[in-house]
This record gives structure tokens, C-alpha cells and sequence, in this order.
């Protein structure tokens, strides 16, 4: 009797789908749910992707993709960065064991830049984890060679974390000699604070062409031999004589053929023409403004000054600013005697067969127009 009891209970079990439980559960293996570090490279195969050299003190780090941060806000205090970079749970800190100390070896952002960033890994495309402001100082634990573009990245410590800034954005202190990769160009006192104002023209006249999508420049009607002087600080990067004023019996045309603006004989159009580099914090605040703006803080600004009659500079020099440049005529595409000028920035040192590359700007941002 008691075994057709279990054979019923063991019928009913199969029809409707109930089976008896194991005994012992097996829990999965743990599992490490913490992020992974980064990982610190001591030989990096690819010198396009990575920042590494004999003297770099720490190391380049390879962060995951899905470790990559959420930017913090802005903060403009000591204290406020240090949160932020505490407050970033997914972002462990620089393993201790690879950072020492130089004792007062530090790095000051000058004190003019503003929305300075603090990023991720020593170049452009890791993330920015915080941005500070001019003036704060940060304890200094190791720096990168030299990148492609000549810029070195120091390694900060911000609160119980690391973040790397560019080299051209601080000022570091003599203490950090005591680093044997710095050089003499790394320690060097901040550069002088910007100008607050805009600056005069080039010349003194009526503005004969405005600025607009076929003119990006203003045109500036003098009389020939008109000195113009230059804006600022800065370095004759380019300078083109009109090898082919004259040809024909004439030293303009107007119109304009299209071959013209092809023929570098006929400096493109320009003329006898010339263009001058400045360095950022040579320039007023509203230009300085439009390059942070465009991710070209610490870049550069150019002037192009064109159909001079005579050039008193050459390549490569250094002019101070209100140092006669040349004076006006008439050469190249023009009508009459004039000035034509044009404002752009840029990342290049050098613009030739670059100038298309640069971002236009209006030359009011820059000049008392």
C-alpha cells in the first residue's frame, strides 16, 4: 500500500512540473565588482597614442573607456577641486607607491587664466576632471616628456588624487629642480598679466570695407606711406613681397583677375604683405575670451597686415608693440592706398599655407574699431 501511495505522489510531482529541491545550493563565485585600476605601462608600443620618455617620472596610464568620467562643475577654490576629485568614485587614485615629493616644489596656475582644466592623463584627449581657476597652487609628484606639439603635462596632487595640467598654463617654483626631468624653460617666473584694453588701429583713417562672409577683415583708407604700427608684442611669422609689382607697368589691379589670387608673385592678392604671431597673454581679454571658447586657451593670435609699399621687418623677428611695421600703398588687389587687416587664431606656429585653417575673428574684438 505504502508503495502505490508513492507512486501516486510521484505521478502527480511529473504532471504538474514540481521537483523536489537539491539539497545544497551552490552560491556563484565571488565576483570583484570594484572598477579595475588603470593600468601603468612601462613600455608603451605606440608612441602616436601615448606620452612616455627616459626622464618621465609617472608613467603614461591606459584608462578603460568605460571608466572614462562624467566632467565635473566648475570650481574656482583650493577646496572645491579637491572635493570634485574626491567625489569621483570611478576614478581610483594614483597608485602611491609610483609618486614622491620634491619638498616645495609647486605648480601655480597664473593667475589670469580662467576655466583651467585639470585632466584625466597627461594630454588633450583624456577627460577633465575638474576645472580651477588662476592663482591656486598644487603640490607637484611628476611630469610627462614632452608631447608632439612641445608641451610638457604635470602631474598635480589635487586633494587624495592626481590630475595632470599643461605645462604653459603654470608657473613652477625653483624648489622643483630638485626633479631631474625639469629643465631651465620649465622653471622660469609668470609671464607679465595681459593688457585690460583693447588696442589703437594699425592707422588712424575711415574704415572703407567692413567685415562680412566674403571680407572677413576691415579695409582702412589712408594716404600712401602711412607707417602702420604693429598691435602688439609679438613675431613676424610670414612675409610676402610682391615680386610681380610692376609687371605690366603696374603695381595693382582692380578689378581683380582671378589669377591673381593664386600667384604668390602678386603675394595672393595681398600684395606686399606680412603677418605677426602674439602669444595669448599678449592680447586683450575679449580675444582671449573667443580662444578659451574654442578649446585654443595659451594659443596664438595672428594679424595680417597687407598692400604695404614697404616692409621694414623680416621673418622670424620680434617686434614690440607700436614698432613700425612698413607703410601703406597700393599694391596687390586694391583700389586705392589703404590698409587691409584681418584677426585670426590658431594652434600653428607657423601659418603658411595655413591661413584657411585659422579661425576668423572680427577685428573689433581686438582693436578700438
Amino acid at each position: 500500500m505504502g508503495n502505490f501511495i508513492q507512486t501516486i505522489i510521484q505521478l502527480l510531482q511529473s504532471l504538474t512540473g514540481e521537483k523536489k529541491k537539491p539539497d545544497i545550493i551552490h552560491e556563484p563565485d565571488f565576483v570583484n565588482t570594484i572598477p579595475d585600476e588603470p593600468n601603468f605601462v612601462d613600455e608603451v608600443p605606440d608612441p602616436e597614442d601615448h606620452v612616455h620618455g627616459q626622464d618621465c617620472f609617472v608613467v603614461n596610464i591606459e584608462i578603460p573607456a568605460q571608466q572614462q568620467p562624467t566632467p565635473v562643475a566648475e570650481v574656482s577654490t583650493q577646496a572645491a577641486v579637491e572635493r570634485a576629485f574626491a567625489a569621483e568614485a570611478d576614478t581610483p587614485p594614483t597608485q602611491p607607491a609610483l609618486l614622491r615629493r620634491v619638498a616645495g616644489c609647486n605648480a601655480q596656475i597664473h593667475s589670469f587664466l580662467d576655466n583651467v582644466n585639470i585632466r584625466l592623463g597627461p594630454g588633450l584627449n583624456f577627460t577633465s576632471l575638474a576645472k580651477t581657476r588662476g592663482g591656486l597652487v598644487f603640490p607637484v609628484v611628476g611630469a610627462s616628456s614632452k608631447d608632439s606639439d612641445g608641451y610638457r603635462w604635470i602631474n598635480i596632487k589635487v586633494g587624495p588624487r592626481t590630475g595632470w595640467i599643461r605645462n604653459d598654463l603654470v608657473s613652477l617654483t625653483q624648489q622643483c629642480t630638485g626633479f631631474s626631468f625639469f629643465d631651465d624653460d620649465d622653471i622660469k617666473p609668470p609671464p607679465s598679466p595681459p593688457p585690460t584694453d583693447k588696442f589703437a588701429r594699425p592707422v588712424q583713417g575711415v574704415i572703407s570695407q567692413g567685415y562680412h562672409s566674403r571680407h572677413r577683415a576691415l579695409d582702412i583708407v589712408v594716404n600712401k606711406g602711412t607707417r602702420v604700427r604693429a598691435a602688439a608684442d609679438g613675431v613676424v611669422i610670414r612675409v610676402v613681397h610682391c615680386t610681380g609689382c610692376g609687371e605690366f607697368g603696374r603695381e595693382n589691379f582692380f578689378p581683380c583677375p582671378d589669377w591673381l589670387f593664386r600667384s604668390e608673385e602678386w603675394g595672393f592678392g595681398y600684395g606686399n604683405f606680412l603677418i605677426v604671431r602674439h602669444q595669448y597673454n599678449a592680447v586683450p581679454p575679449a580675444v582671449r575670451a573667443e580662444m578659451d571658447s574654442n578649446n585654443l586657451t595659451n594659443a596664438f593670435a595672428y594679424v595680417l597686415y597687407a598692400h604695404f609699399d614697404r616692409l621694414d621687418v623680416s621673418l622670424g623677428q620680434i617686434v614690440q608693440q607700436g614698432q613700425s611695421l612698413g607703410t601703406t600703398g597700393n599694391t596687390g588687389c586694391s583700389s586705392a592706398p589703404h590698409l587691409h587687416f584681418e584677426l585670426k587664431i590658431g594652434r600653428d606656429e607657423v601659418v603658411d599655407d595655413r591661413w584657411l585653417n585659422q579661425i576668423a575673428l572680427h577685428p573689433s574684438v581686438m582693436f578700438d574699431i
